[in-house]
């Protein structure tokens, strides 16, 4: 570890050490109390998700025949023949003009994917801008003096891109604006049509009763434009300079289409459907007439055409164990179906899926993958093993009571009714009965979007600890405890936390061998600790004045004590761990962003869970979820 003034940005990757084999994770250190982590690559990874993918989002071919694949969590390169290439984690660099800010990197999420004709991947996600970015580590391109695109209607949900590199962006109704359409810019940024004309928008649907609902775009080698209308399920074909549609493709099945696809002479149309059918057209003139349609066996989320002129699929979930199909296609259906992207799922239970925290019980770590729960036992290699499959739709948190009672929180009740819901399941020796909701079937809170159950836990005395809030009062950052009679107190009150909605409210809660509560406050940038009563033993919190309890946290979103008592807080929202000192004094940083490909023990996107553990030999263990890389992290504790 090194002491004193950081000299170089907190970005800068450190270097690593080794210890008898082992990597010594370096840090940034204020002071000499600090544990020393030791990572060990070859043991010290739980999860592998390179080359796997947990529900594709979209993909797109590039120019030198790469696959391009994106999920929510990853965007990956396969090369022609299906062969993992890499994880490209699309970022920002930091502004040197918010050098007093958090700049940390990270990943932005690829709803939809395009590749121009010079190689640079176009992603956008919904209600988000349409950026650009290079291949080599995913850094955001400046487009037009700007970083991103912003159409008129802010929804963008589909991406194209012509055989001359111009880009089409398809967009549904903007609350805002009302617009929704399709518009096309060249590859240099610019727009290519009038859109104060309302010549852009190429559907024409305003002032209509319900408005036909743009799903998909694809584009011909002649520059047509096919745009998918889920509402009222038709495909429209349109000339290079859209107005009036040249062709119009009913597709009312399933649902209508969604994403499209089109040879590149425009002989062939495929669309997706949202109930897991590609259907296929024949164009006659003007006139297209429909080859067949075929279920594939799970939501199509994604059509492309391979360089071999195969229909290539991604799904929602897995079929067949794969992430992405590839079909040969004859004029009566699709045969000859090729794996070509393995489903992260056939490697159940080990990754992490989703934003889970870590829990431990009498030596063993607790998580969540999907509505299950596994139990991750340490050993020589540590065991991984499911212990409850709960049938909790959208399972989100666990805790336990000091008798081993297990709780879930959820958005969902059993019914599917949505609302904040916090479930019992009573403990039987190693295992754990079905879930039962503690407020029957009405839930904690009401409004399921604005409090997202992200964690919680058991005071000694049985009182349920979560995040809650009054009727008007979300921009407030407050932890409720409920008792078993139904009572709800407030507990604690971390501050103002409105700056990205009450949706994006992630903390962190523990209760320690004492039954003192840290909670980690996400947004709020601060890490308290309270006794069971709810008065604050200390808190350390961003000032950027510095002083007494001052620490640079950009946003917690989980905490935890060790054996010695020294707190430790996956900062997610920087990337990094962060070492306190058990009176809550910033001691040192460990890690700095990076993705799956890297191996070091350093690199994080977004650690969102975090415990310790002492084995049978008394060797201290600090485990660490790595979210955005899918995997867990385990480190050796040596206290100095």
């Amino acid at each position: 570890m090194t002491r004193g003034k950081r000299k170089s940005p907190w970005w800068f990757p450190a270097a690593l050490a080794l210890v008898g084999g082992c990597a010594a994770v370096s840090s940034r250190a204020w002071a000499d109390a600090a544990p020393r982590l030791i990572f060990d690559a070859a043991s010290g990874i739980l999860g592998d998700a390179r080359g796997k993918l947990l529900g594709v989002q979209d993909l797109a071919y590039g120019p030198d025949g790469t696959l391009w694949v994106s999920s929510n969590e990853q965007t990956m390169a396969f090369d022609a023949q299906g062969r993992y290439l890499r994880t490209l984690k699309v970022t920002r660099p930091p502004d040197p003009k918010k050098a007093h800010d958090f700049q940390t990197p990270h990943y932005h999420s690829a709803g939809s994917l395009a590749v121009t004709k010079d190689g640079r991947l176009v992603a956008c996600q919904w209600e988000s801008d349409v950026y650009f970015c290079e291949t080599a580590a995913g850094r955001v391109l400046p487009i037009q003096s700007r970083d991103s695109l912003r159409p008129p209607a802010q929804r963008p949900m589909d991406l194209a891109v012509d055989a001359k590199g111009d880009l089409y962006v398809v967009c549904q109704e903007d609350s805002k604006t009302g617009k929704r359409g399709v518009y096309k810019y060249h590859a240099d940024g610019s727009p290519a049509f009038d859109f104060s004309g309302g010549s852009a928008n190429l559907i024409g649907v305003e002032g209509t009763e319900k408005p036909p609902v743009p799903c998909g775009v694809a584009v011909d080698a002649h520059e047509r434009i096919y745009v998918s209308l889920r509402w009222p399920g038709e495909i429209k074909v349109y000339g290079p300079q859209g107005g009036a549609p040249q062709s119009t493709i009913p597709c009312p099945q399933n649902n209508g289409p969604s994403r499209l696809t089109v040879t590149p002479d425009g002989a062939r149309v495929f669309a997706a459907t949202d109930f897991g059918y590609v259907v296929a057209f024949a164009r006659e003139g003007d006139v297209f007439r429909k080859l067949f349609d075929r279920s594939l066996g799970a939501r199509v989320t994604a059509v492309a055409l391979n360089p071999a002129g195969e229909l290539v699929a991604g799904f929602a979930d897995p079929v067949e164990g794969a992430a992405v199909r590839s079909y040969a296609i004859a004029d009566k259906g699709l045969t000859d179906s090729k794996l070509v992207v393995p489903a992260l799922q056939t490697e159940y239970p080990n990754y992490l899926a989703g934003s889970t925290r870590l829990k431990t019980l009498e030596g063993a770590v607790y998580y969540t993958v999907g509505n299950r729960v596994v139990r991750l036992v340490p050993g020589n290699p540590d065991r991984v093993e499911e212990v409850l499959d709960s049938g909790v739709p959208e399972l989100l948190s666990l805790a336990f009571d000091k008798e081993g009672n297990l709780y879930l929180a959820s958005t969902y009740g059993l019914d599917s009714s949505r609302g904040e819901f916090v479930y019992l399941c009573r403990r039987s020796g190693r295992s754990w009965g079905k879930p039962e909701s503690i407020t029957g079937k009405d839930p904690l809170h009401k409004t399921a979007h604005a409090m997202i159950p992200f964690d919680l836990a058991v005071l000694n005395d049985g009182r349920v600890l979560v995040r809650w809030m009054e009727k008007g009062d979300w921009p407030e950052f407050r932890f409720f405890t409920r008792d078993t009679a139904g009572k709800m107190e407030q507990f604690a009150h971390t501050g103002y936390a409105a700056s990205r909605g009450p949706w994006w409210g992630h903390y962190g809660l523990h209760v320690d061998k004492d039954g003192n509560v840290l909670i980690a406050g996400g947004p709020s940038q601060v890490v308290e600790c309270l006794n069971p009563d709810g008065q604050r033993l200390w808190r350390a919190e961003r000032k950027p004045e510095g002083g007494p309890g001052s620490a640079w946290l950009a946003g917690p979103h989980a905490v935890t004590r060790d054996s010695r008592g020294f707190v430790w807080v996956a900062d997610a929202d920087a990337n990094r761990i962060v070492c306190l000192s058990p009176e809550g004094k910033m001691l040192s940083t460990y890690g700095h962003f990076g993705d799956l490909d890297s191996r070091d023990g350093e690199s994080f996107c977004m650690p969102c869970g975090i415990t310790t553990v002492v084995d049978g030999t008394g060797q201290e263990w600090l485990y660490v979820a790595d979210v955005g890389n899918q995997r867990i992290l385990m480190y050796r504790v040596i206290h100095r």
